[in-house]
């Protein structure tokens, strides 16, 4: 058997991040994954908007306005 490949998925704005966890919901409810993985997934959500928290927390500490790609809407781009 061959090495399992990892697949990379990266979240470009909170609104991909929101259609993710709004995916999970559905999913759960349809009985198409388990709880325990929708809250791995909550979990590592929560993880990165807390370092979006302490990245904007830094920036206001130092007088700095903070780029965080997360954030940046269609608008600003």
């Amino acid at each position: 058997m061959g090495k399992a490949t990892r697949i990379e998925r990266r979240v470009h704005s909170l609104s991909e991040l929101q259609a993710i966890l709004s995916d999970q919901i559905d999913r759960v409810a349809a009985d198409e994954t388990t709880p325990a993985k929708v809250n791995a997934v909550v979990n590592a959500t929560a993880t990165i908007l807390r370092t979006v928290k302490m990245q904007m927390d830094y920036a206001k500490l130092v007088g700095r306005t903070p780029v965080i790609p997360l954030l940046v809407t269609d608008d600003e781009e």
